[in-house]
């Protein structure tokens, strides 16, 4: 058993390995895109006014723990860059899955995977991990590397080179890990509920080729409109979105607030609060997991799956 398991867990990185070779210079140029962007932009940003803009941004700060507006600064940029790595990575890879269900039948490449040991679950598996969880925990570290340097430079462009002594970076490191933590924690959380939306796509671009996508698109539109389906198809799929926008924010804050914790009300003094905050709410998105709307994601993944590995052995 422990040998048949360790044959299966050494071909599955072997296909997911083969992902990785093929697609990580288009992934790795996407998720450097903003930092090539930031740093295009940089030496034409307008400076700060030494007046009122820094007047101004510590009578804010005042109310937020009196931080250094160059700390403030660099916590902002190195978090937003982050963030804008990782989401331009997801609307990317949504972009491409539709076509990844018949990619080895256009490449011809078919007949050499069906021909290695492996199953067609295996392999669908190993892409579908590849092109959603994997690309999504390589964007948030791609994102913090180009963040931090997005960050100096701001700094340094903005209050000079002594603006980057006045950075309290430990503050700004403790007040970025629990966002950091809360981001990795709902990135499987997020492919979960996100796989039925995928496997659609992709079993109808299998099934239907180029006219896949509209015909789910035009069908959706269409069952959420009829008087006979409107009310179940609504209501499913406005808790599936949901379910996958609370995958990163908090969607209980009534549980949050009887636990004595102020979404509204926290500040930078309050570092527990944030702790206190991120743990209340993935025990309340995990627990989201035990529910009959997860029960019916899974179910519509596994028939798509299910015609996904049908369709791959008729070949395509």
């Amino acid at each position: 058993m422990s040998v048949a398991m360790n044959v299966a867990t050494t071909r599955f990185k072997t296909l997911v390995q083969r992902e990785w070779m093929e697609h990580r210079i288009g992934w790795l140029g996407v998720m450097l895109l903003p930092f090539a962007i930031a740093l295009l932009a940089l030496p034409f940003s307008p400076p700060f006014e030494a007046g009122k803009d820094l007047r101004e941004g510590i009578d804010q700060l005042k109310q937020m723990g009196g931080l250094h507006p160059a700390t403030v600064a660099a916590l902002a940029l190195w978090g937003f860059s982050t963030i804008a790595v990782v989401g331009l990575t997801v609307l990317a890879q949504l972009f491409q899955v539709s076509g990844l269900a018949r990619r080895d039948a256009q490449d011809r490449s078919l007949e050499f995977w069906m021909s290695l040991p492996g199953s067609h679950s295996e392999q669908l598996s190993a892409t579908l991990f590849s092109h959603t969880l994997l690309v999504m925990l390589i964007s948030v570290a791609v994102g913090m590397g180009t963040g931090l340097v997005i960050a100096l430079g701001a700094v340094v462009k903005g209050f000079g080179l002594s603006g980057l002594a006045d950075v309290q970076w430990g503050l700004v490191v403790q007040f970025l890990l629990p966002g950091l933590v809360r981001l990795v924690a709902g990135l499987p959380l997020f492919v979960l509920w996100l796989l039925p939306v995928v496997l659609v796509l992709m079993v109808a671009s299998a099934w239907l080729k180029r006219w896949g996508v509209p015909v789910v698109v035009l069908s959706t539109v269409l069952l959420a409109n009829l008087p006979a389906t409107r009310g179940p198809v609504r209501e499913w799929l406005l808790a599936l979105v949901m379910r996958i926008d609370g995958a990163f924010f908090p969607d209980n804050p009534e549980q949050l607030r009887e636990a004595g914790v102020e979404v509204g009300r926290l500040s930078f003094n309050e570092v527990d609060q944030f702790w206190q905050l991120i743990g209340l709410d993935l025990v309340h998105q995990l627990g989201q997991l035990a529910s009959p709307m997860f029960l019916s994601v899974l179910a519509v993944s596994a028939a798509c799956f299910a015609g996904l590995v049908y369709r791959r052995k008729h070949h395509l």
